[in-house]
C-alpha cells in the first residue's frame, strides 16, 4: 500500500465520515473538534481509521451512548 500524503484537514473527514454513519447507525454521533485542523495525511487512510473507532464505539458500547469523536492539536 502507498501513502498518498496531501494537505488535509482531519475536521472535515471527521465530519464527512459522521454524516455517512449518522445515516447508518441515528444521531448518535458528536464532534468535538476546532474549526480546522491541517496536515499531510493520507485522506483514506485517516477516513477508514476514524471509521473503524466510530464502528466500534458503536458495536461495543451501550445502545444508547452517544459516540463523541474529539479532535484536538497544536
Amino acid at each position: 500500500l502507498t501513502l498518498r500524503l496531501i494537505k488535509t484537514d482531519l475536521v472535515t473527514v471527521a465530519r464527512d465520515v459522521v454524516q455517512e454513519l449518522t445515516i447508518l447507525h441515528g444521531d448518535r454521533f458528536a464532534i468535538k473538534a476546532p474549526e480546522h485542523l491541517w496536515g499531510m495525511w493520507s485522506t483514506r487512510d485517516l477516513r477508514r481509521a476514524i471509521w473503524n473507532l466510530a464502528e466500534n464505539a458503536i458495536k461495543y458500547g451501550g445502545p444508547d451512548t452517544p459516540v463523541v469523536i474529539t479532535i484536538s492539536g497544536s
